[in-house]
């Protein structure tokens, strides 16, 4: 027993001179988690939710990237609720034109008519003469870049039933986006749950020279448009809430998207994030709702949901908006391709008329960023416009980039480094509204 108490106390003396060098090596080895709002910790957040791979509404990453938001808000204290809606939606399988030899990659039209059988047939330029002499009866209608007009006033709606009442069995539109990339424009009604007259498939204005080729020697065309259409699917909507009183500060950003949407919804993501443990371990006094909407694809749906669940405008001090396409990189289109630069995308913050001097203080380090008076911004502009027509005082970001609604809007498109003075503005503004 004796040599027993020696040995321990031998061991207590050595450990004992050693502590402080054992707790400093222990504390090293522990990941480290970076402090909100820094350039570090937001993109860290864009990463994670890059992971999940394609946002769109009812996928399984759709459902993943709520279920993250949800837990990570439950562990920050907020009182979180889950909102499911329902809607029909498709799940492509092969969407692609093959000619010859040839596969051209292509993206449906929402909402797709699907064809369970290949159709195959050539191709008939649009527009057309709709004067018989020139019908596309039997044909896959055509619209090439150089006669699509600007690639953000297109309506593949709107050529679709054009192409229909000519008598197409198909289309194919080369949207003129700049990245020369698919680009997919979110759906609209009538066709936000029903299906377009006829199939339709965008391809890359890359594209446009093969399908020139076909066009001009009318070589046959196979059109493949299949999937899943599921009648039953579901997104989900988060809403976090911190009650502490009659003022509230309601902070969103939409969670979906086409692709994987890095550039388009990561840095709206992120802030939303930090911006939440910001506000968990700083404020004390304001009531806060933190909303991340599904559905921001399709009309904005999972915004109609959530909006009635809002307090009441009067009782809401501000409505902060993280929008599309923060902290987004600018690029060099060279004859190796697009080149990466460091320097800021150009974006816009509207802010309903008595919140502007409080974006301006709050933003206006940040490089390329444009300050407007809400009531110029566009019908069509996103969820900020919902909220403001509903009567917040709210301010959003808004702007697109390079690889916005394409395949390639992936991790590279922001940094942490463009990201970080936005992590600045959001505390300066969060700060600026302590009592």
């Amino acid at each position: 027993m004796a040599a027993m108490n020696a040995i321990s106390a031998k061991f207590s003396r050595s450990v004992g001179a050693h502590l402080p060098m054992l707790l400093v090596c222990w504390a090293l080895a522990l990941p480290v988690a970076a402090t909100p709002l820094t350039g570090a910790s937001l993109y860290s957040s864009v990463q994670k939710y890059a992971s999940f791979g394609e946002h769109r509404t009812g996928s399984t990453s759709d459902h993943q990237t709520s279920e993250w938001l949800a837990s990570e808000l439950e562990g920050l204290g907020f009182e979180v609720e889950r909102q499911r809606f329902e809607l029909k939606q498709f799940f492509p399988e092969t969407t692609q034109l093959t000619i010859g030899n040839r596969i051209v990659p292509a993206f449906p039209h929402w909402f797709p008519q699907i064809v369970e059988q290949a159709v195959v047939a050539p191709l008939a330029e649009l527009p057309s003469d709709s004067v018989g002499s020139r019908s596309l009866a039997g044909r896959i209608a055509y619209l090439a870049p150089e006669r699509a007009g600007e690639w953000h006033d297109l309506d593949v709606s709107t050529v679709a039933v054009q192409a229909a009442e000519q008598g197409a069995v198909a289309l194919v539109v080369a949207v003129p986006h700049p990245s020369k990339a698919i680009y997919a424009r979110n759906a609209a009604e009538p066709f936000l749950q029903n299906p377009l007259p006829l199939p339709t498939l965008i391809v890359a204005a890359n594209a446009a020279p093969v399908l020139t080729q076909a066009l001009t020697t009318q070589q046959p065309v196979t059109f493949e448009l299949d999937g899943r259409i599921d009648k039953q699917a579901y997104g989900v909507n988060v809403l976090g809430r911190l009650d502490r009183g009659s003022d509230w500060v309601v902070v969103s950003t939409p969670s979906s998207g086409w692709f994987t949407a890095t550039g388009e919804r990561g840095g709206g993501i992120a802030l939303w994030l930090d911006a939440a443990r910001w506000v968990a371990k700083h404020d004390r006094t304001n009531s806060y709702v933190f909303v991340s909407n599904s559905g921001h694809e399709l009309d904005m749906m999972g915004s109609k949901h959530t909006l009635p669940l809002m307090p009441d405008p009067a009782k809401v001090k501000l409505w902060l908006h993280l929008g599309a396409s923060i902290g987004t990189r600018q690029w060099e289109d060279t004859e190796e391709g697009f080149k990466p630069l460091g320097e800021h995308n150009r974006i816009y913050l509207f802010a309903y008329w008595t919140k502007l001097w409080a974006a301006w203080r709050s933003f206006s380090d940040v490089p390329e960023v444009n300050f407007l008076p809400s009531f110029v911004l566009p019908s069509d502009r996103g969820e900020l416009v919902h909220f403001i027509h509903a009567g917040y005082p709210a301010m959003g970001f808004v702007a697109d980039h390079l690889f916005f609604h394409t395949p390639d809007d992936k991790p590279g498109v922001n940094s942490a480094e463009l990201l970080a003075p936005y992590g600045v503005g959001v505390e300066r503004l969060l700060q600026s509204i302590q009592p």
